[in-house]
């Protein structure tokens, strides 16, 4: 079964754009990034090479996009001039609604009023600030710039320029950071009025130079528990704020949820332009070469730069429907399930989430199965334990 017919957003894909270079490459990043520096023009006319190409297959689950996201890397590095021609391309080969949400991510250092109306002037409509933690000796000890003033220059600067949507990200689990500095940067970060706040805890275990630095004995994290009790009351102190929880690790109002990112957990359509960029079209998903050299390469000789895709049975697709879904707060409703998946629920599955209802994890709501806050911090818990009652 082709997911993406069978979704209610099938008529509108989201359509990414990997823009990887960077002035240093965070210790906590496990993302495909290059330094800037000269590749980044013959890089910018690989990927409007790789759109055209990918225009030119008029591929269905392709014909329109509704969300435009410019990630990295760092997209705000580049010149302005540069973004507005690269989203001037896309609109060229590709049909992109006019109410379209077009995000760029930015570091706040380069974040400034010239900049922020260019990004405006080219049709961009929502940026991500990349705050992580406004302390400064914690920012340099993972190679990040910016710090309190960099964030309230560049947030005045994105509503001058007339920015109506600005999310603002935070990391929970920073090295030598625990629930009072936490405050400071939540409390700071809600002080500027964001439209949407992400708060990702650090997984040490995805990070080796963190992991190696905790052993050295040069780091300690917090202990899971205060971990655990900041992101709930955290989650509280938001929702607060009129930033109510979406998903894990994303707040906003529901007319400032993040529409591109939607589209990844629920499953709906999306194309990956660029370096280790990754597609989904309902049926099959592919990801692009890694090698910044081999993907020019490949554009340039009329190649598609593909490098490799996963197996999609239907298992897979039920479990990725699912595991994606109970990130949300929407959860999974069973009648969806069996809609898009053409099978009833399973009931060995159901079984599973039933037997976390009692500790307050997992509720059982109409046929809809949702994840309570305290379930969200053990999600990886809870799926496996439903996946292994296969």
């Amino acid at each position: 079964m082709d997911l993406a017919s069978q979704h209610p957003w099938a008529d509108a894909a989201g359509l990414y754009i990997h823009l990887p270079f960077c002035r240093e490459k965070c210790l906590y990043c496990d993302f495909v990034t290059f330094p800037l520096g000269p590749q980044a023009e013959p890089y910018l006319a690989a990927v409007e090479r790789e759109a055209a190409a990918a225009a030119a297959r008029a591929e269905p689950a392709f014909a329109r996009f509704d969300s435009v996201y410019l990630g990295g890397g760092t997209p705000s590095l580049l010149p302005p001039a540069a973004v507005a021609r690269l989203l001037d391309r896309l609109r060229a080969v590709f049909t992109i609604s006019p109410d379209a949400e077009i995000t760029l991510e930015s570091n706040p250092e380069d974040v400034n009023p010239q900049a922020a109306a260019a990004w405006v002037a080219a049709g961009v409509n929502r940026v991500t600030v990349g705050v992580q933690t406004v302390h400064a000796d914690t920012l340099i000890a993972v190679r990040r710039h910016g710090g309190s003033a960099a964030v309230t220059a560049a947030v005045a600067a994105l509503r001058e320029a007339g920015v109506g949507n600005i999310a603002m990200d935070l990391i929970l689990g920073l090295p030598d950071e625990g629930p009072t500095r936490w405050v400071e940067s939540l409390e700071f970060c809600l002080g500027l009025r964001p439209d949407h706040v992400s708060m990702y805890l650090l997984d040490v275990d995805d990070h080796p130079a963190v992991a190696r630095r905790i052993r050295d004995g040069r780091w300690r994290m917090p202990p899971d528990e205060a971990v655990a009790d900041f992101y709930l009351n955290a989650s509280a102190r938001l929702a607060a704020a009129g930033l109510p929880q979406y998903e894990i690790s994303n707040f906003a109002a529901p007319a400032r949820r993040s529409r591109h990112n939607l589209k990844y957990w629920r499953l709906a359509p999306y194309l990956g332009l660029g370096v280790a960029a990754h597609s989904f079209d309902g049926r099959r998903r592919w990801w692009n070469e890694r090698r910044l050299r081999a993907y020019v390469d490949c554009t340039a000789a009329s190649r598609r730069a593909e490098a490799g895709e996963d197996a999609w049975d239907w298992t897979r697709r039920a479990r990725e429907f699912v595991m994606l879904g109970l990130r949300l707060v929407d959860g999974v409703s069973r009648a969806e399930f069996q809609r898009r998946l053409g099978r009833p629920f399973p009931p060995e599955w159901a079984a599973a989430l039933k037997k976390n209802i009692v500790p307050s994890l997992v509720l059982d709501d109409n046929g809809t199965f949702r994840l309570t806050p305290q379930g969200m911090l053990v999600s990886n818990e809870i799926l496996q334990e439903l996946f292994d009652a296969n």
